[in-house]
């Protein structure tokens, strides 16, 4: 197997947020936008950016779109892109958990898998309580 140093990069070193506390206490909920690098840059390796927005929009319900690139643009690689979209729309928040897997199984290639939980909760006084709770990467490269 091979490792580097920069492979056990901390995932969360590279979570630029600028949360503001006035808005999320707003009935008109938060528009919030995060973009998200593993910092995985080797050779044969995934350079994983996921860009979020919440979609909180309105005082009642959610919509949490996710887009993912594996950067995988190598030979016997996979780009692979896929936009998600809760269609949230209750309206007393929804504690959304969702997993996804990139299914690269082949030699060379990689098995991630990204877990996210919206951290969405039921509102108080009429105002949502948002909060960033699970973010985990799961790295195979034992096929590497």
């Amino acid at each position: 197997m091979r490792h580097g140093s920069k492979s056990s990069k901390s995932f969360l070193h590279n979570l630029p947020l600028a949360l503001s506390k006035d808005l999320f206490e707003s009935r008109c909920g938060v528009n919030l936008t995060a973009t998200f690098d593993s910092g995985l840059h080797k050779p044969r390796g995934v350079n994983l950016t996921a860009t979020f927005d919440s979609g909180l929009h309105k005082p009642r319900g959610v919509n949490l779109t996710a887009t993912f690139d594996s950067g995988l643009h190598k030979p016997r690689g996979v780009n692979l892109t896929a936009t998600f979209d809760s269609g949230l729309h209750k309206p007393r928040g929804v504690n959304l958990t969702a997993t996804f897997d990139s299914g690269l199984h082949k030699p060379r290639g990689v098995n991630l898998t990204a877990t996210f939980d919206s951290g969405l909760h039921k509102p108080r006084d009429g105002a949502l309580e948002f909060s960033i709770a699970k973010y985990t990467f799961t790295r195979d490269f034992r096929n590497l």
